[in-house]
């Protein structure tokens, strides 16, 4: 399954300066609040991809933890507990001044 998500750097800044703490702790764990703030932006595109591939409805937005740069994406929600890596949850994520575009496409395994 695959997830795709564009975040507009601008709107996603816009946010972090009206709501402040308050949006970064819900959409954010501790660990992702001790990365580089640059990295939010990138961080929130994928976090809603990940959420679009595993097709997620009920969740918390930190239920869904990326780590080492998004080469491991924790999900502990929708009955999921598990650390994804990238044998099974393929993340890409480009981005330039106005805009970060994340994929995460899930990999299955078996026949088809």
């Amino acid at each position: 399954m695959l997830g795709i998500d564009l975040v507009e750097t601008r709107d996603f800044k816009q946010a972090v300066e009206k709501y402040g703490d308050y949006f970064l702790k819900k959409i954010f764990t501790e660990a992702e609040l001790e990365s580089s703030p640059a990295k939010f932006a990138s961080y929130f595109a994928i976090k809603e991809a990940v959420v679009k591939a595993l097709g997620l409805k009920d969740f918390k937005w930190q239920d869904v933890e990326i780590r080492n740069n998004g080469d491991e994406v924790k999900i502990t929600t929708s009955g999921i507990n598990r650390i994804f890596n990238s044998k099974d949850l393929n993340i890409s994520v480009s981005s330039s001044r106005n805009c970060v575009v994340a994929t995460a496409l899930l990999l299955t395994t078996g026949a088809a």
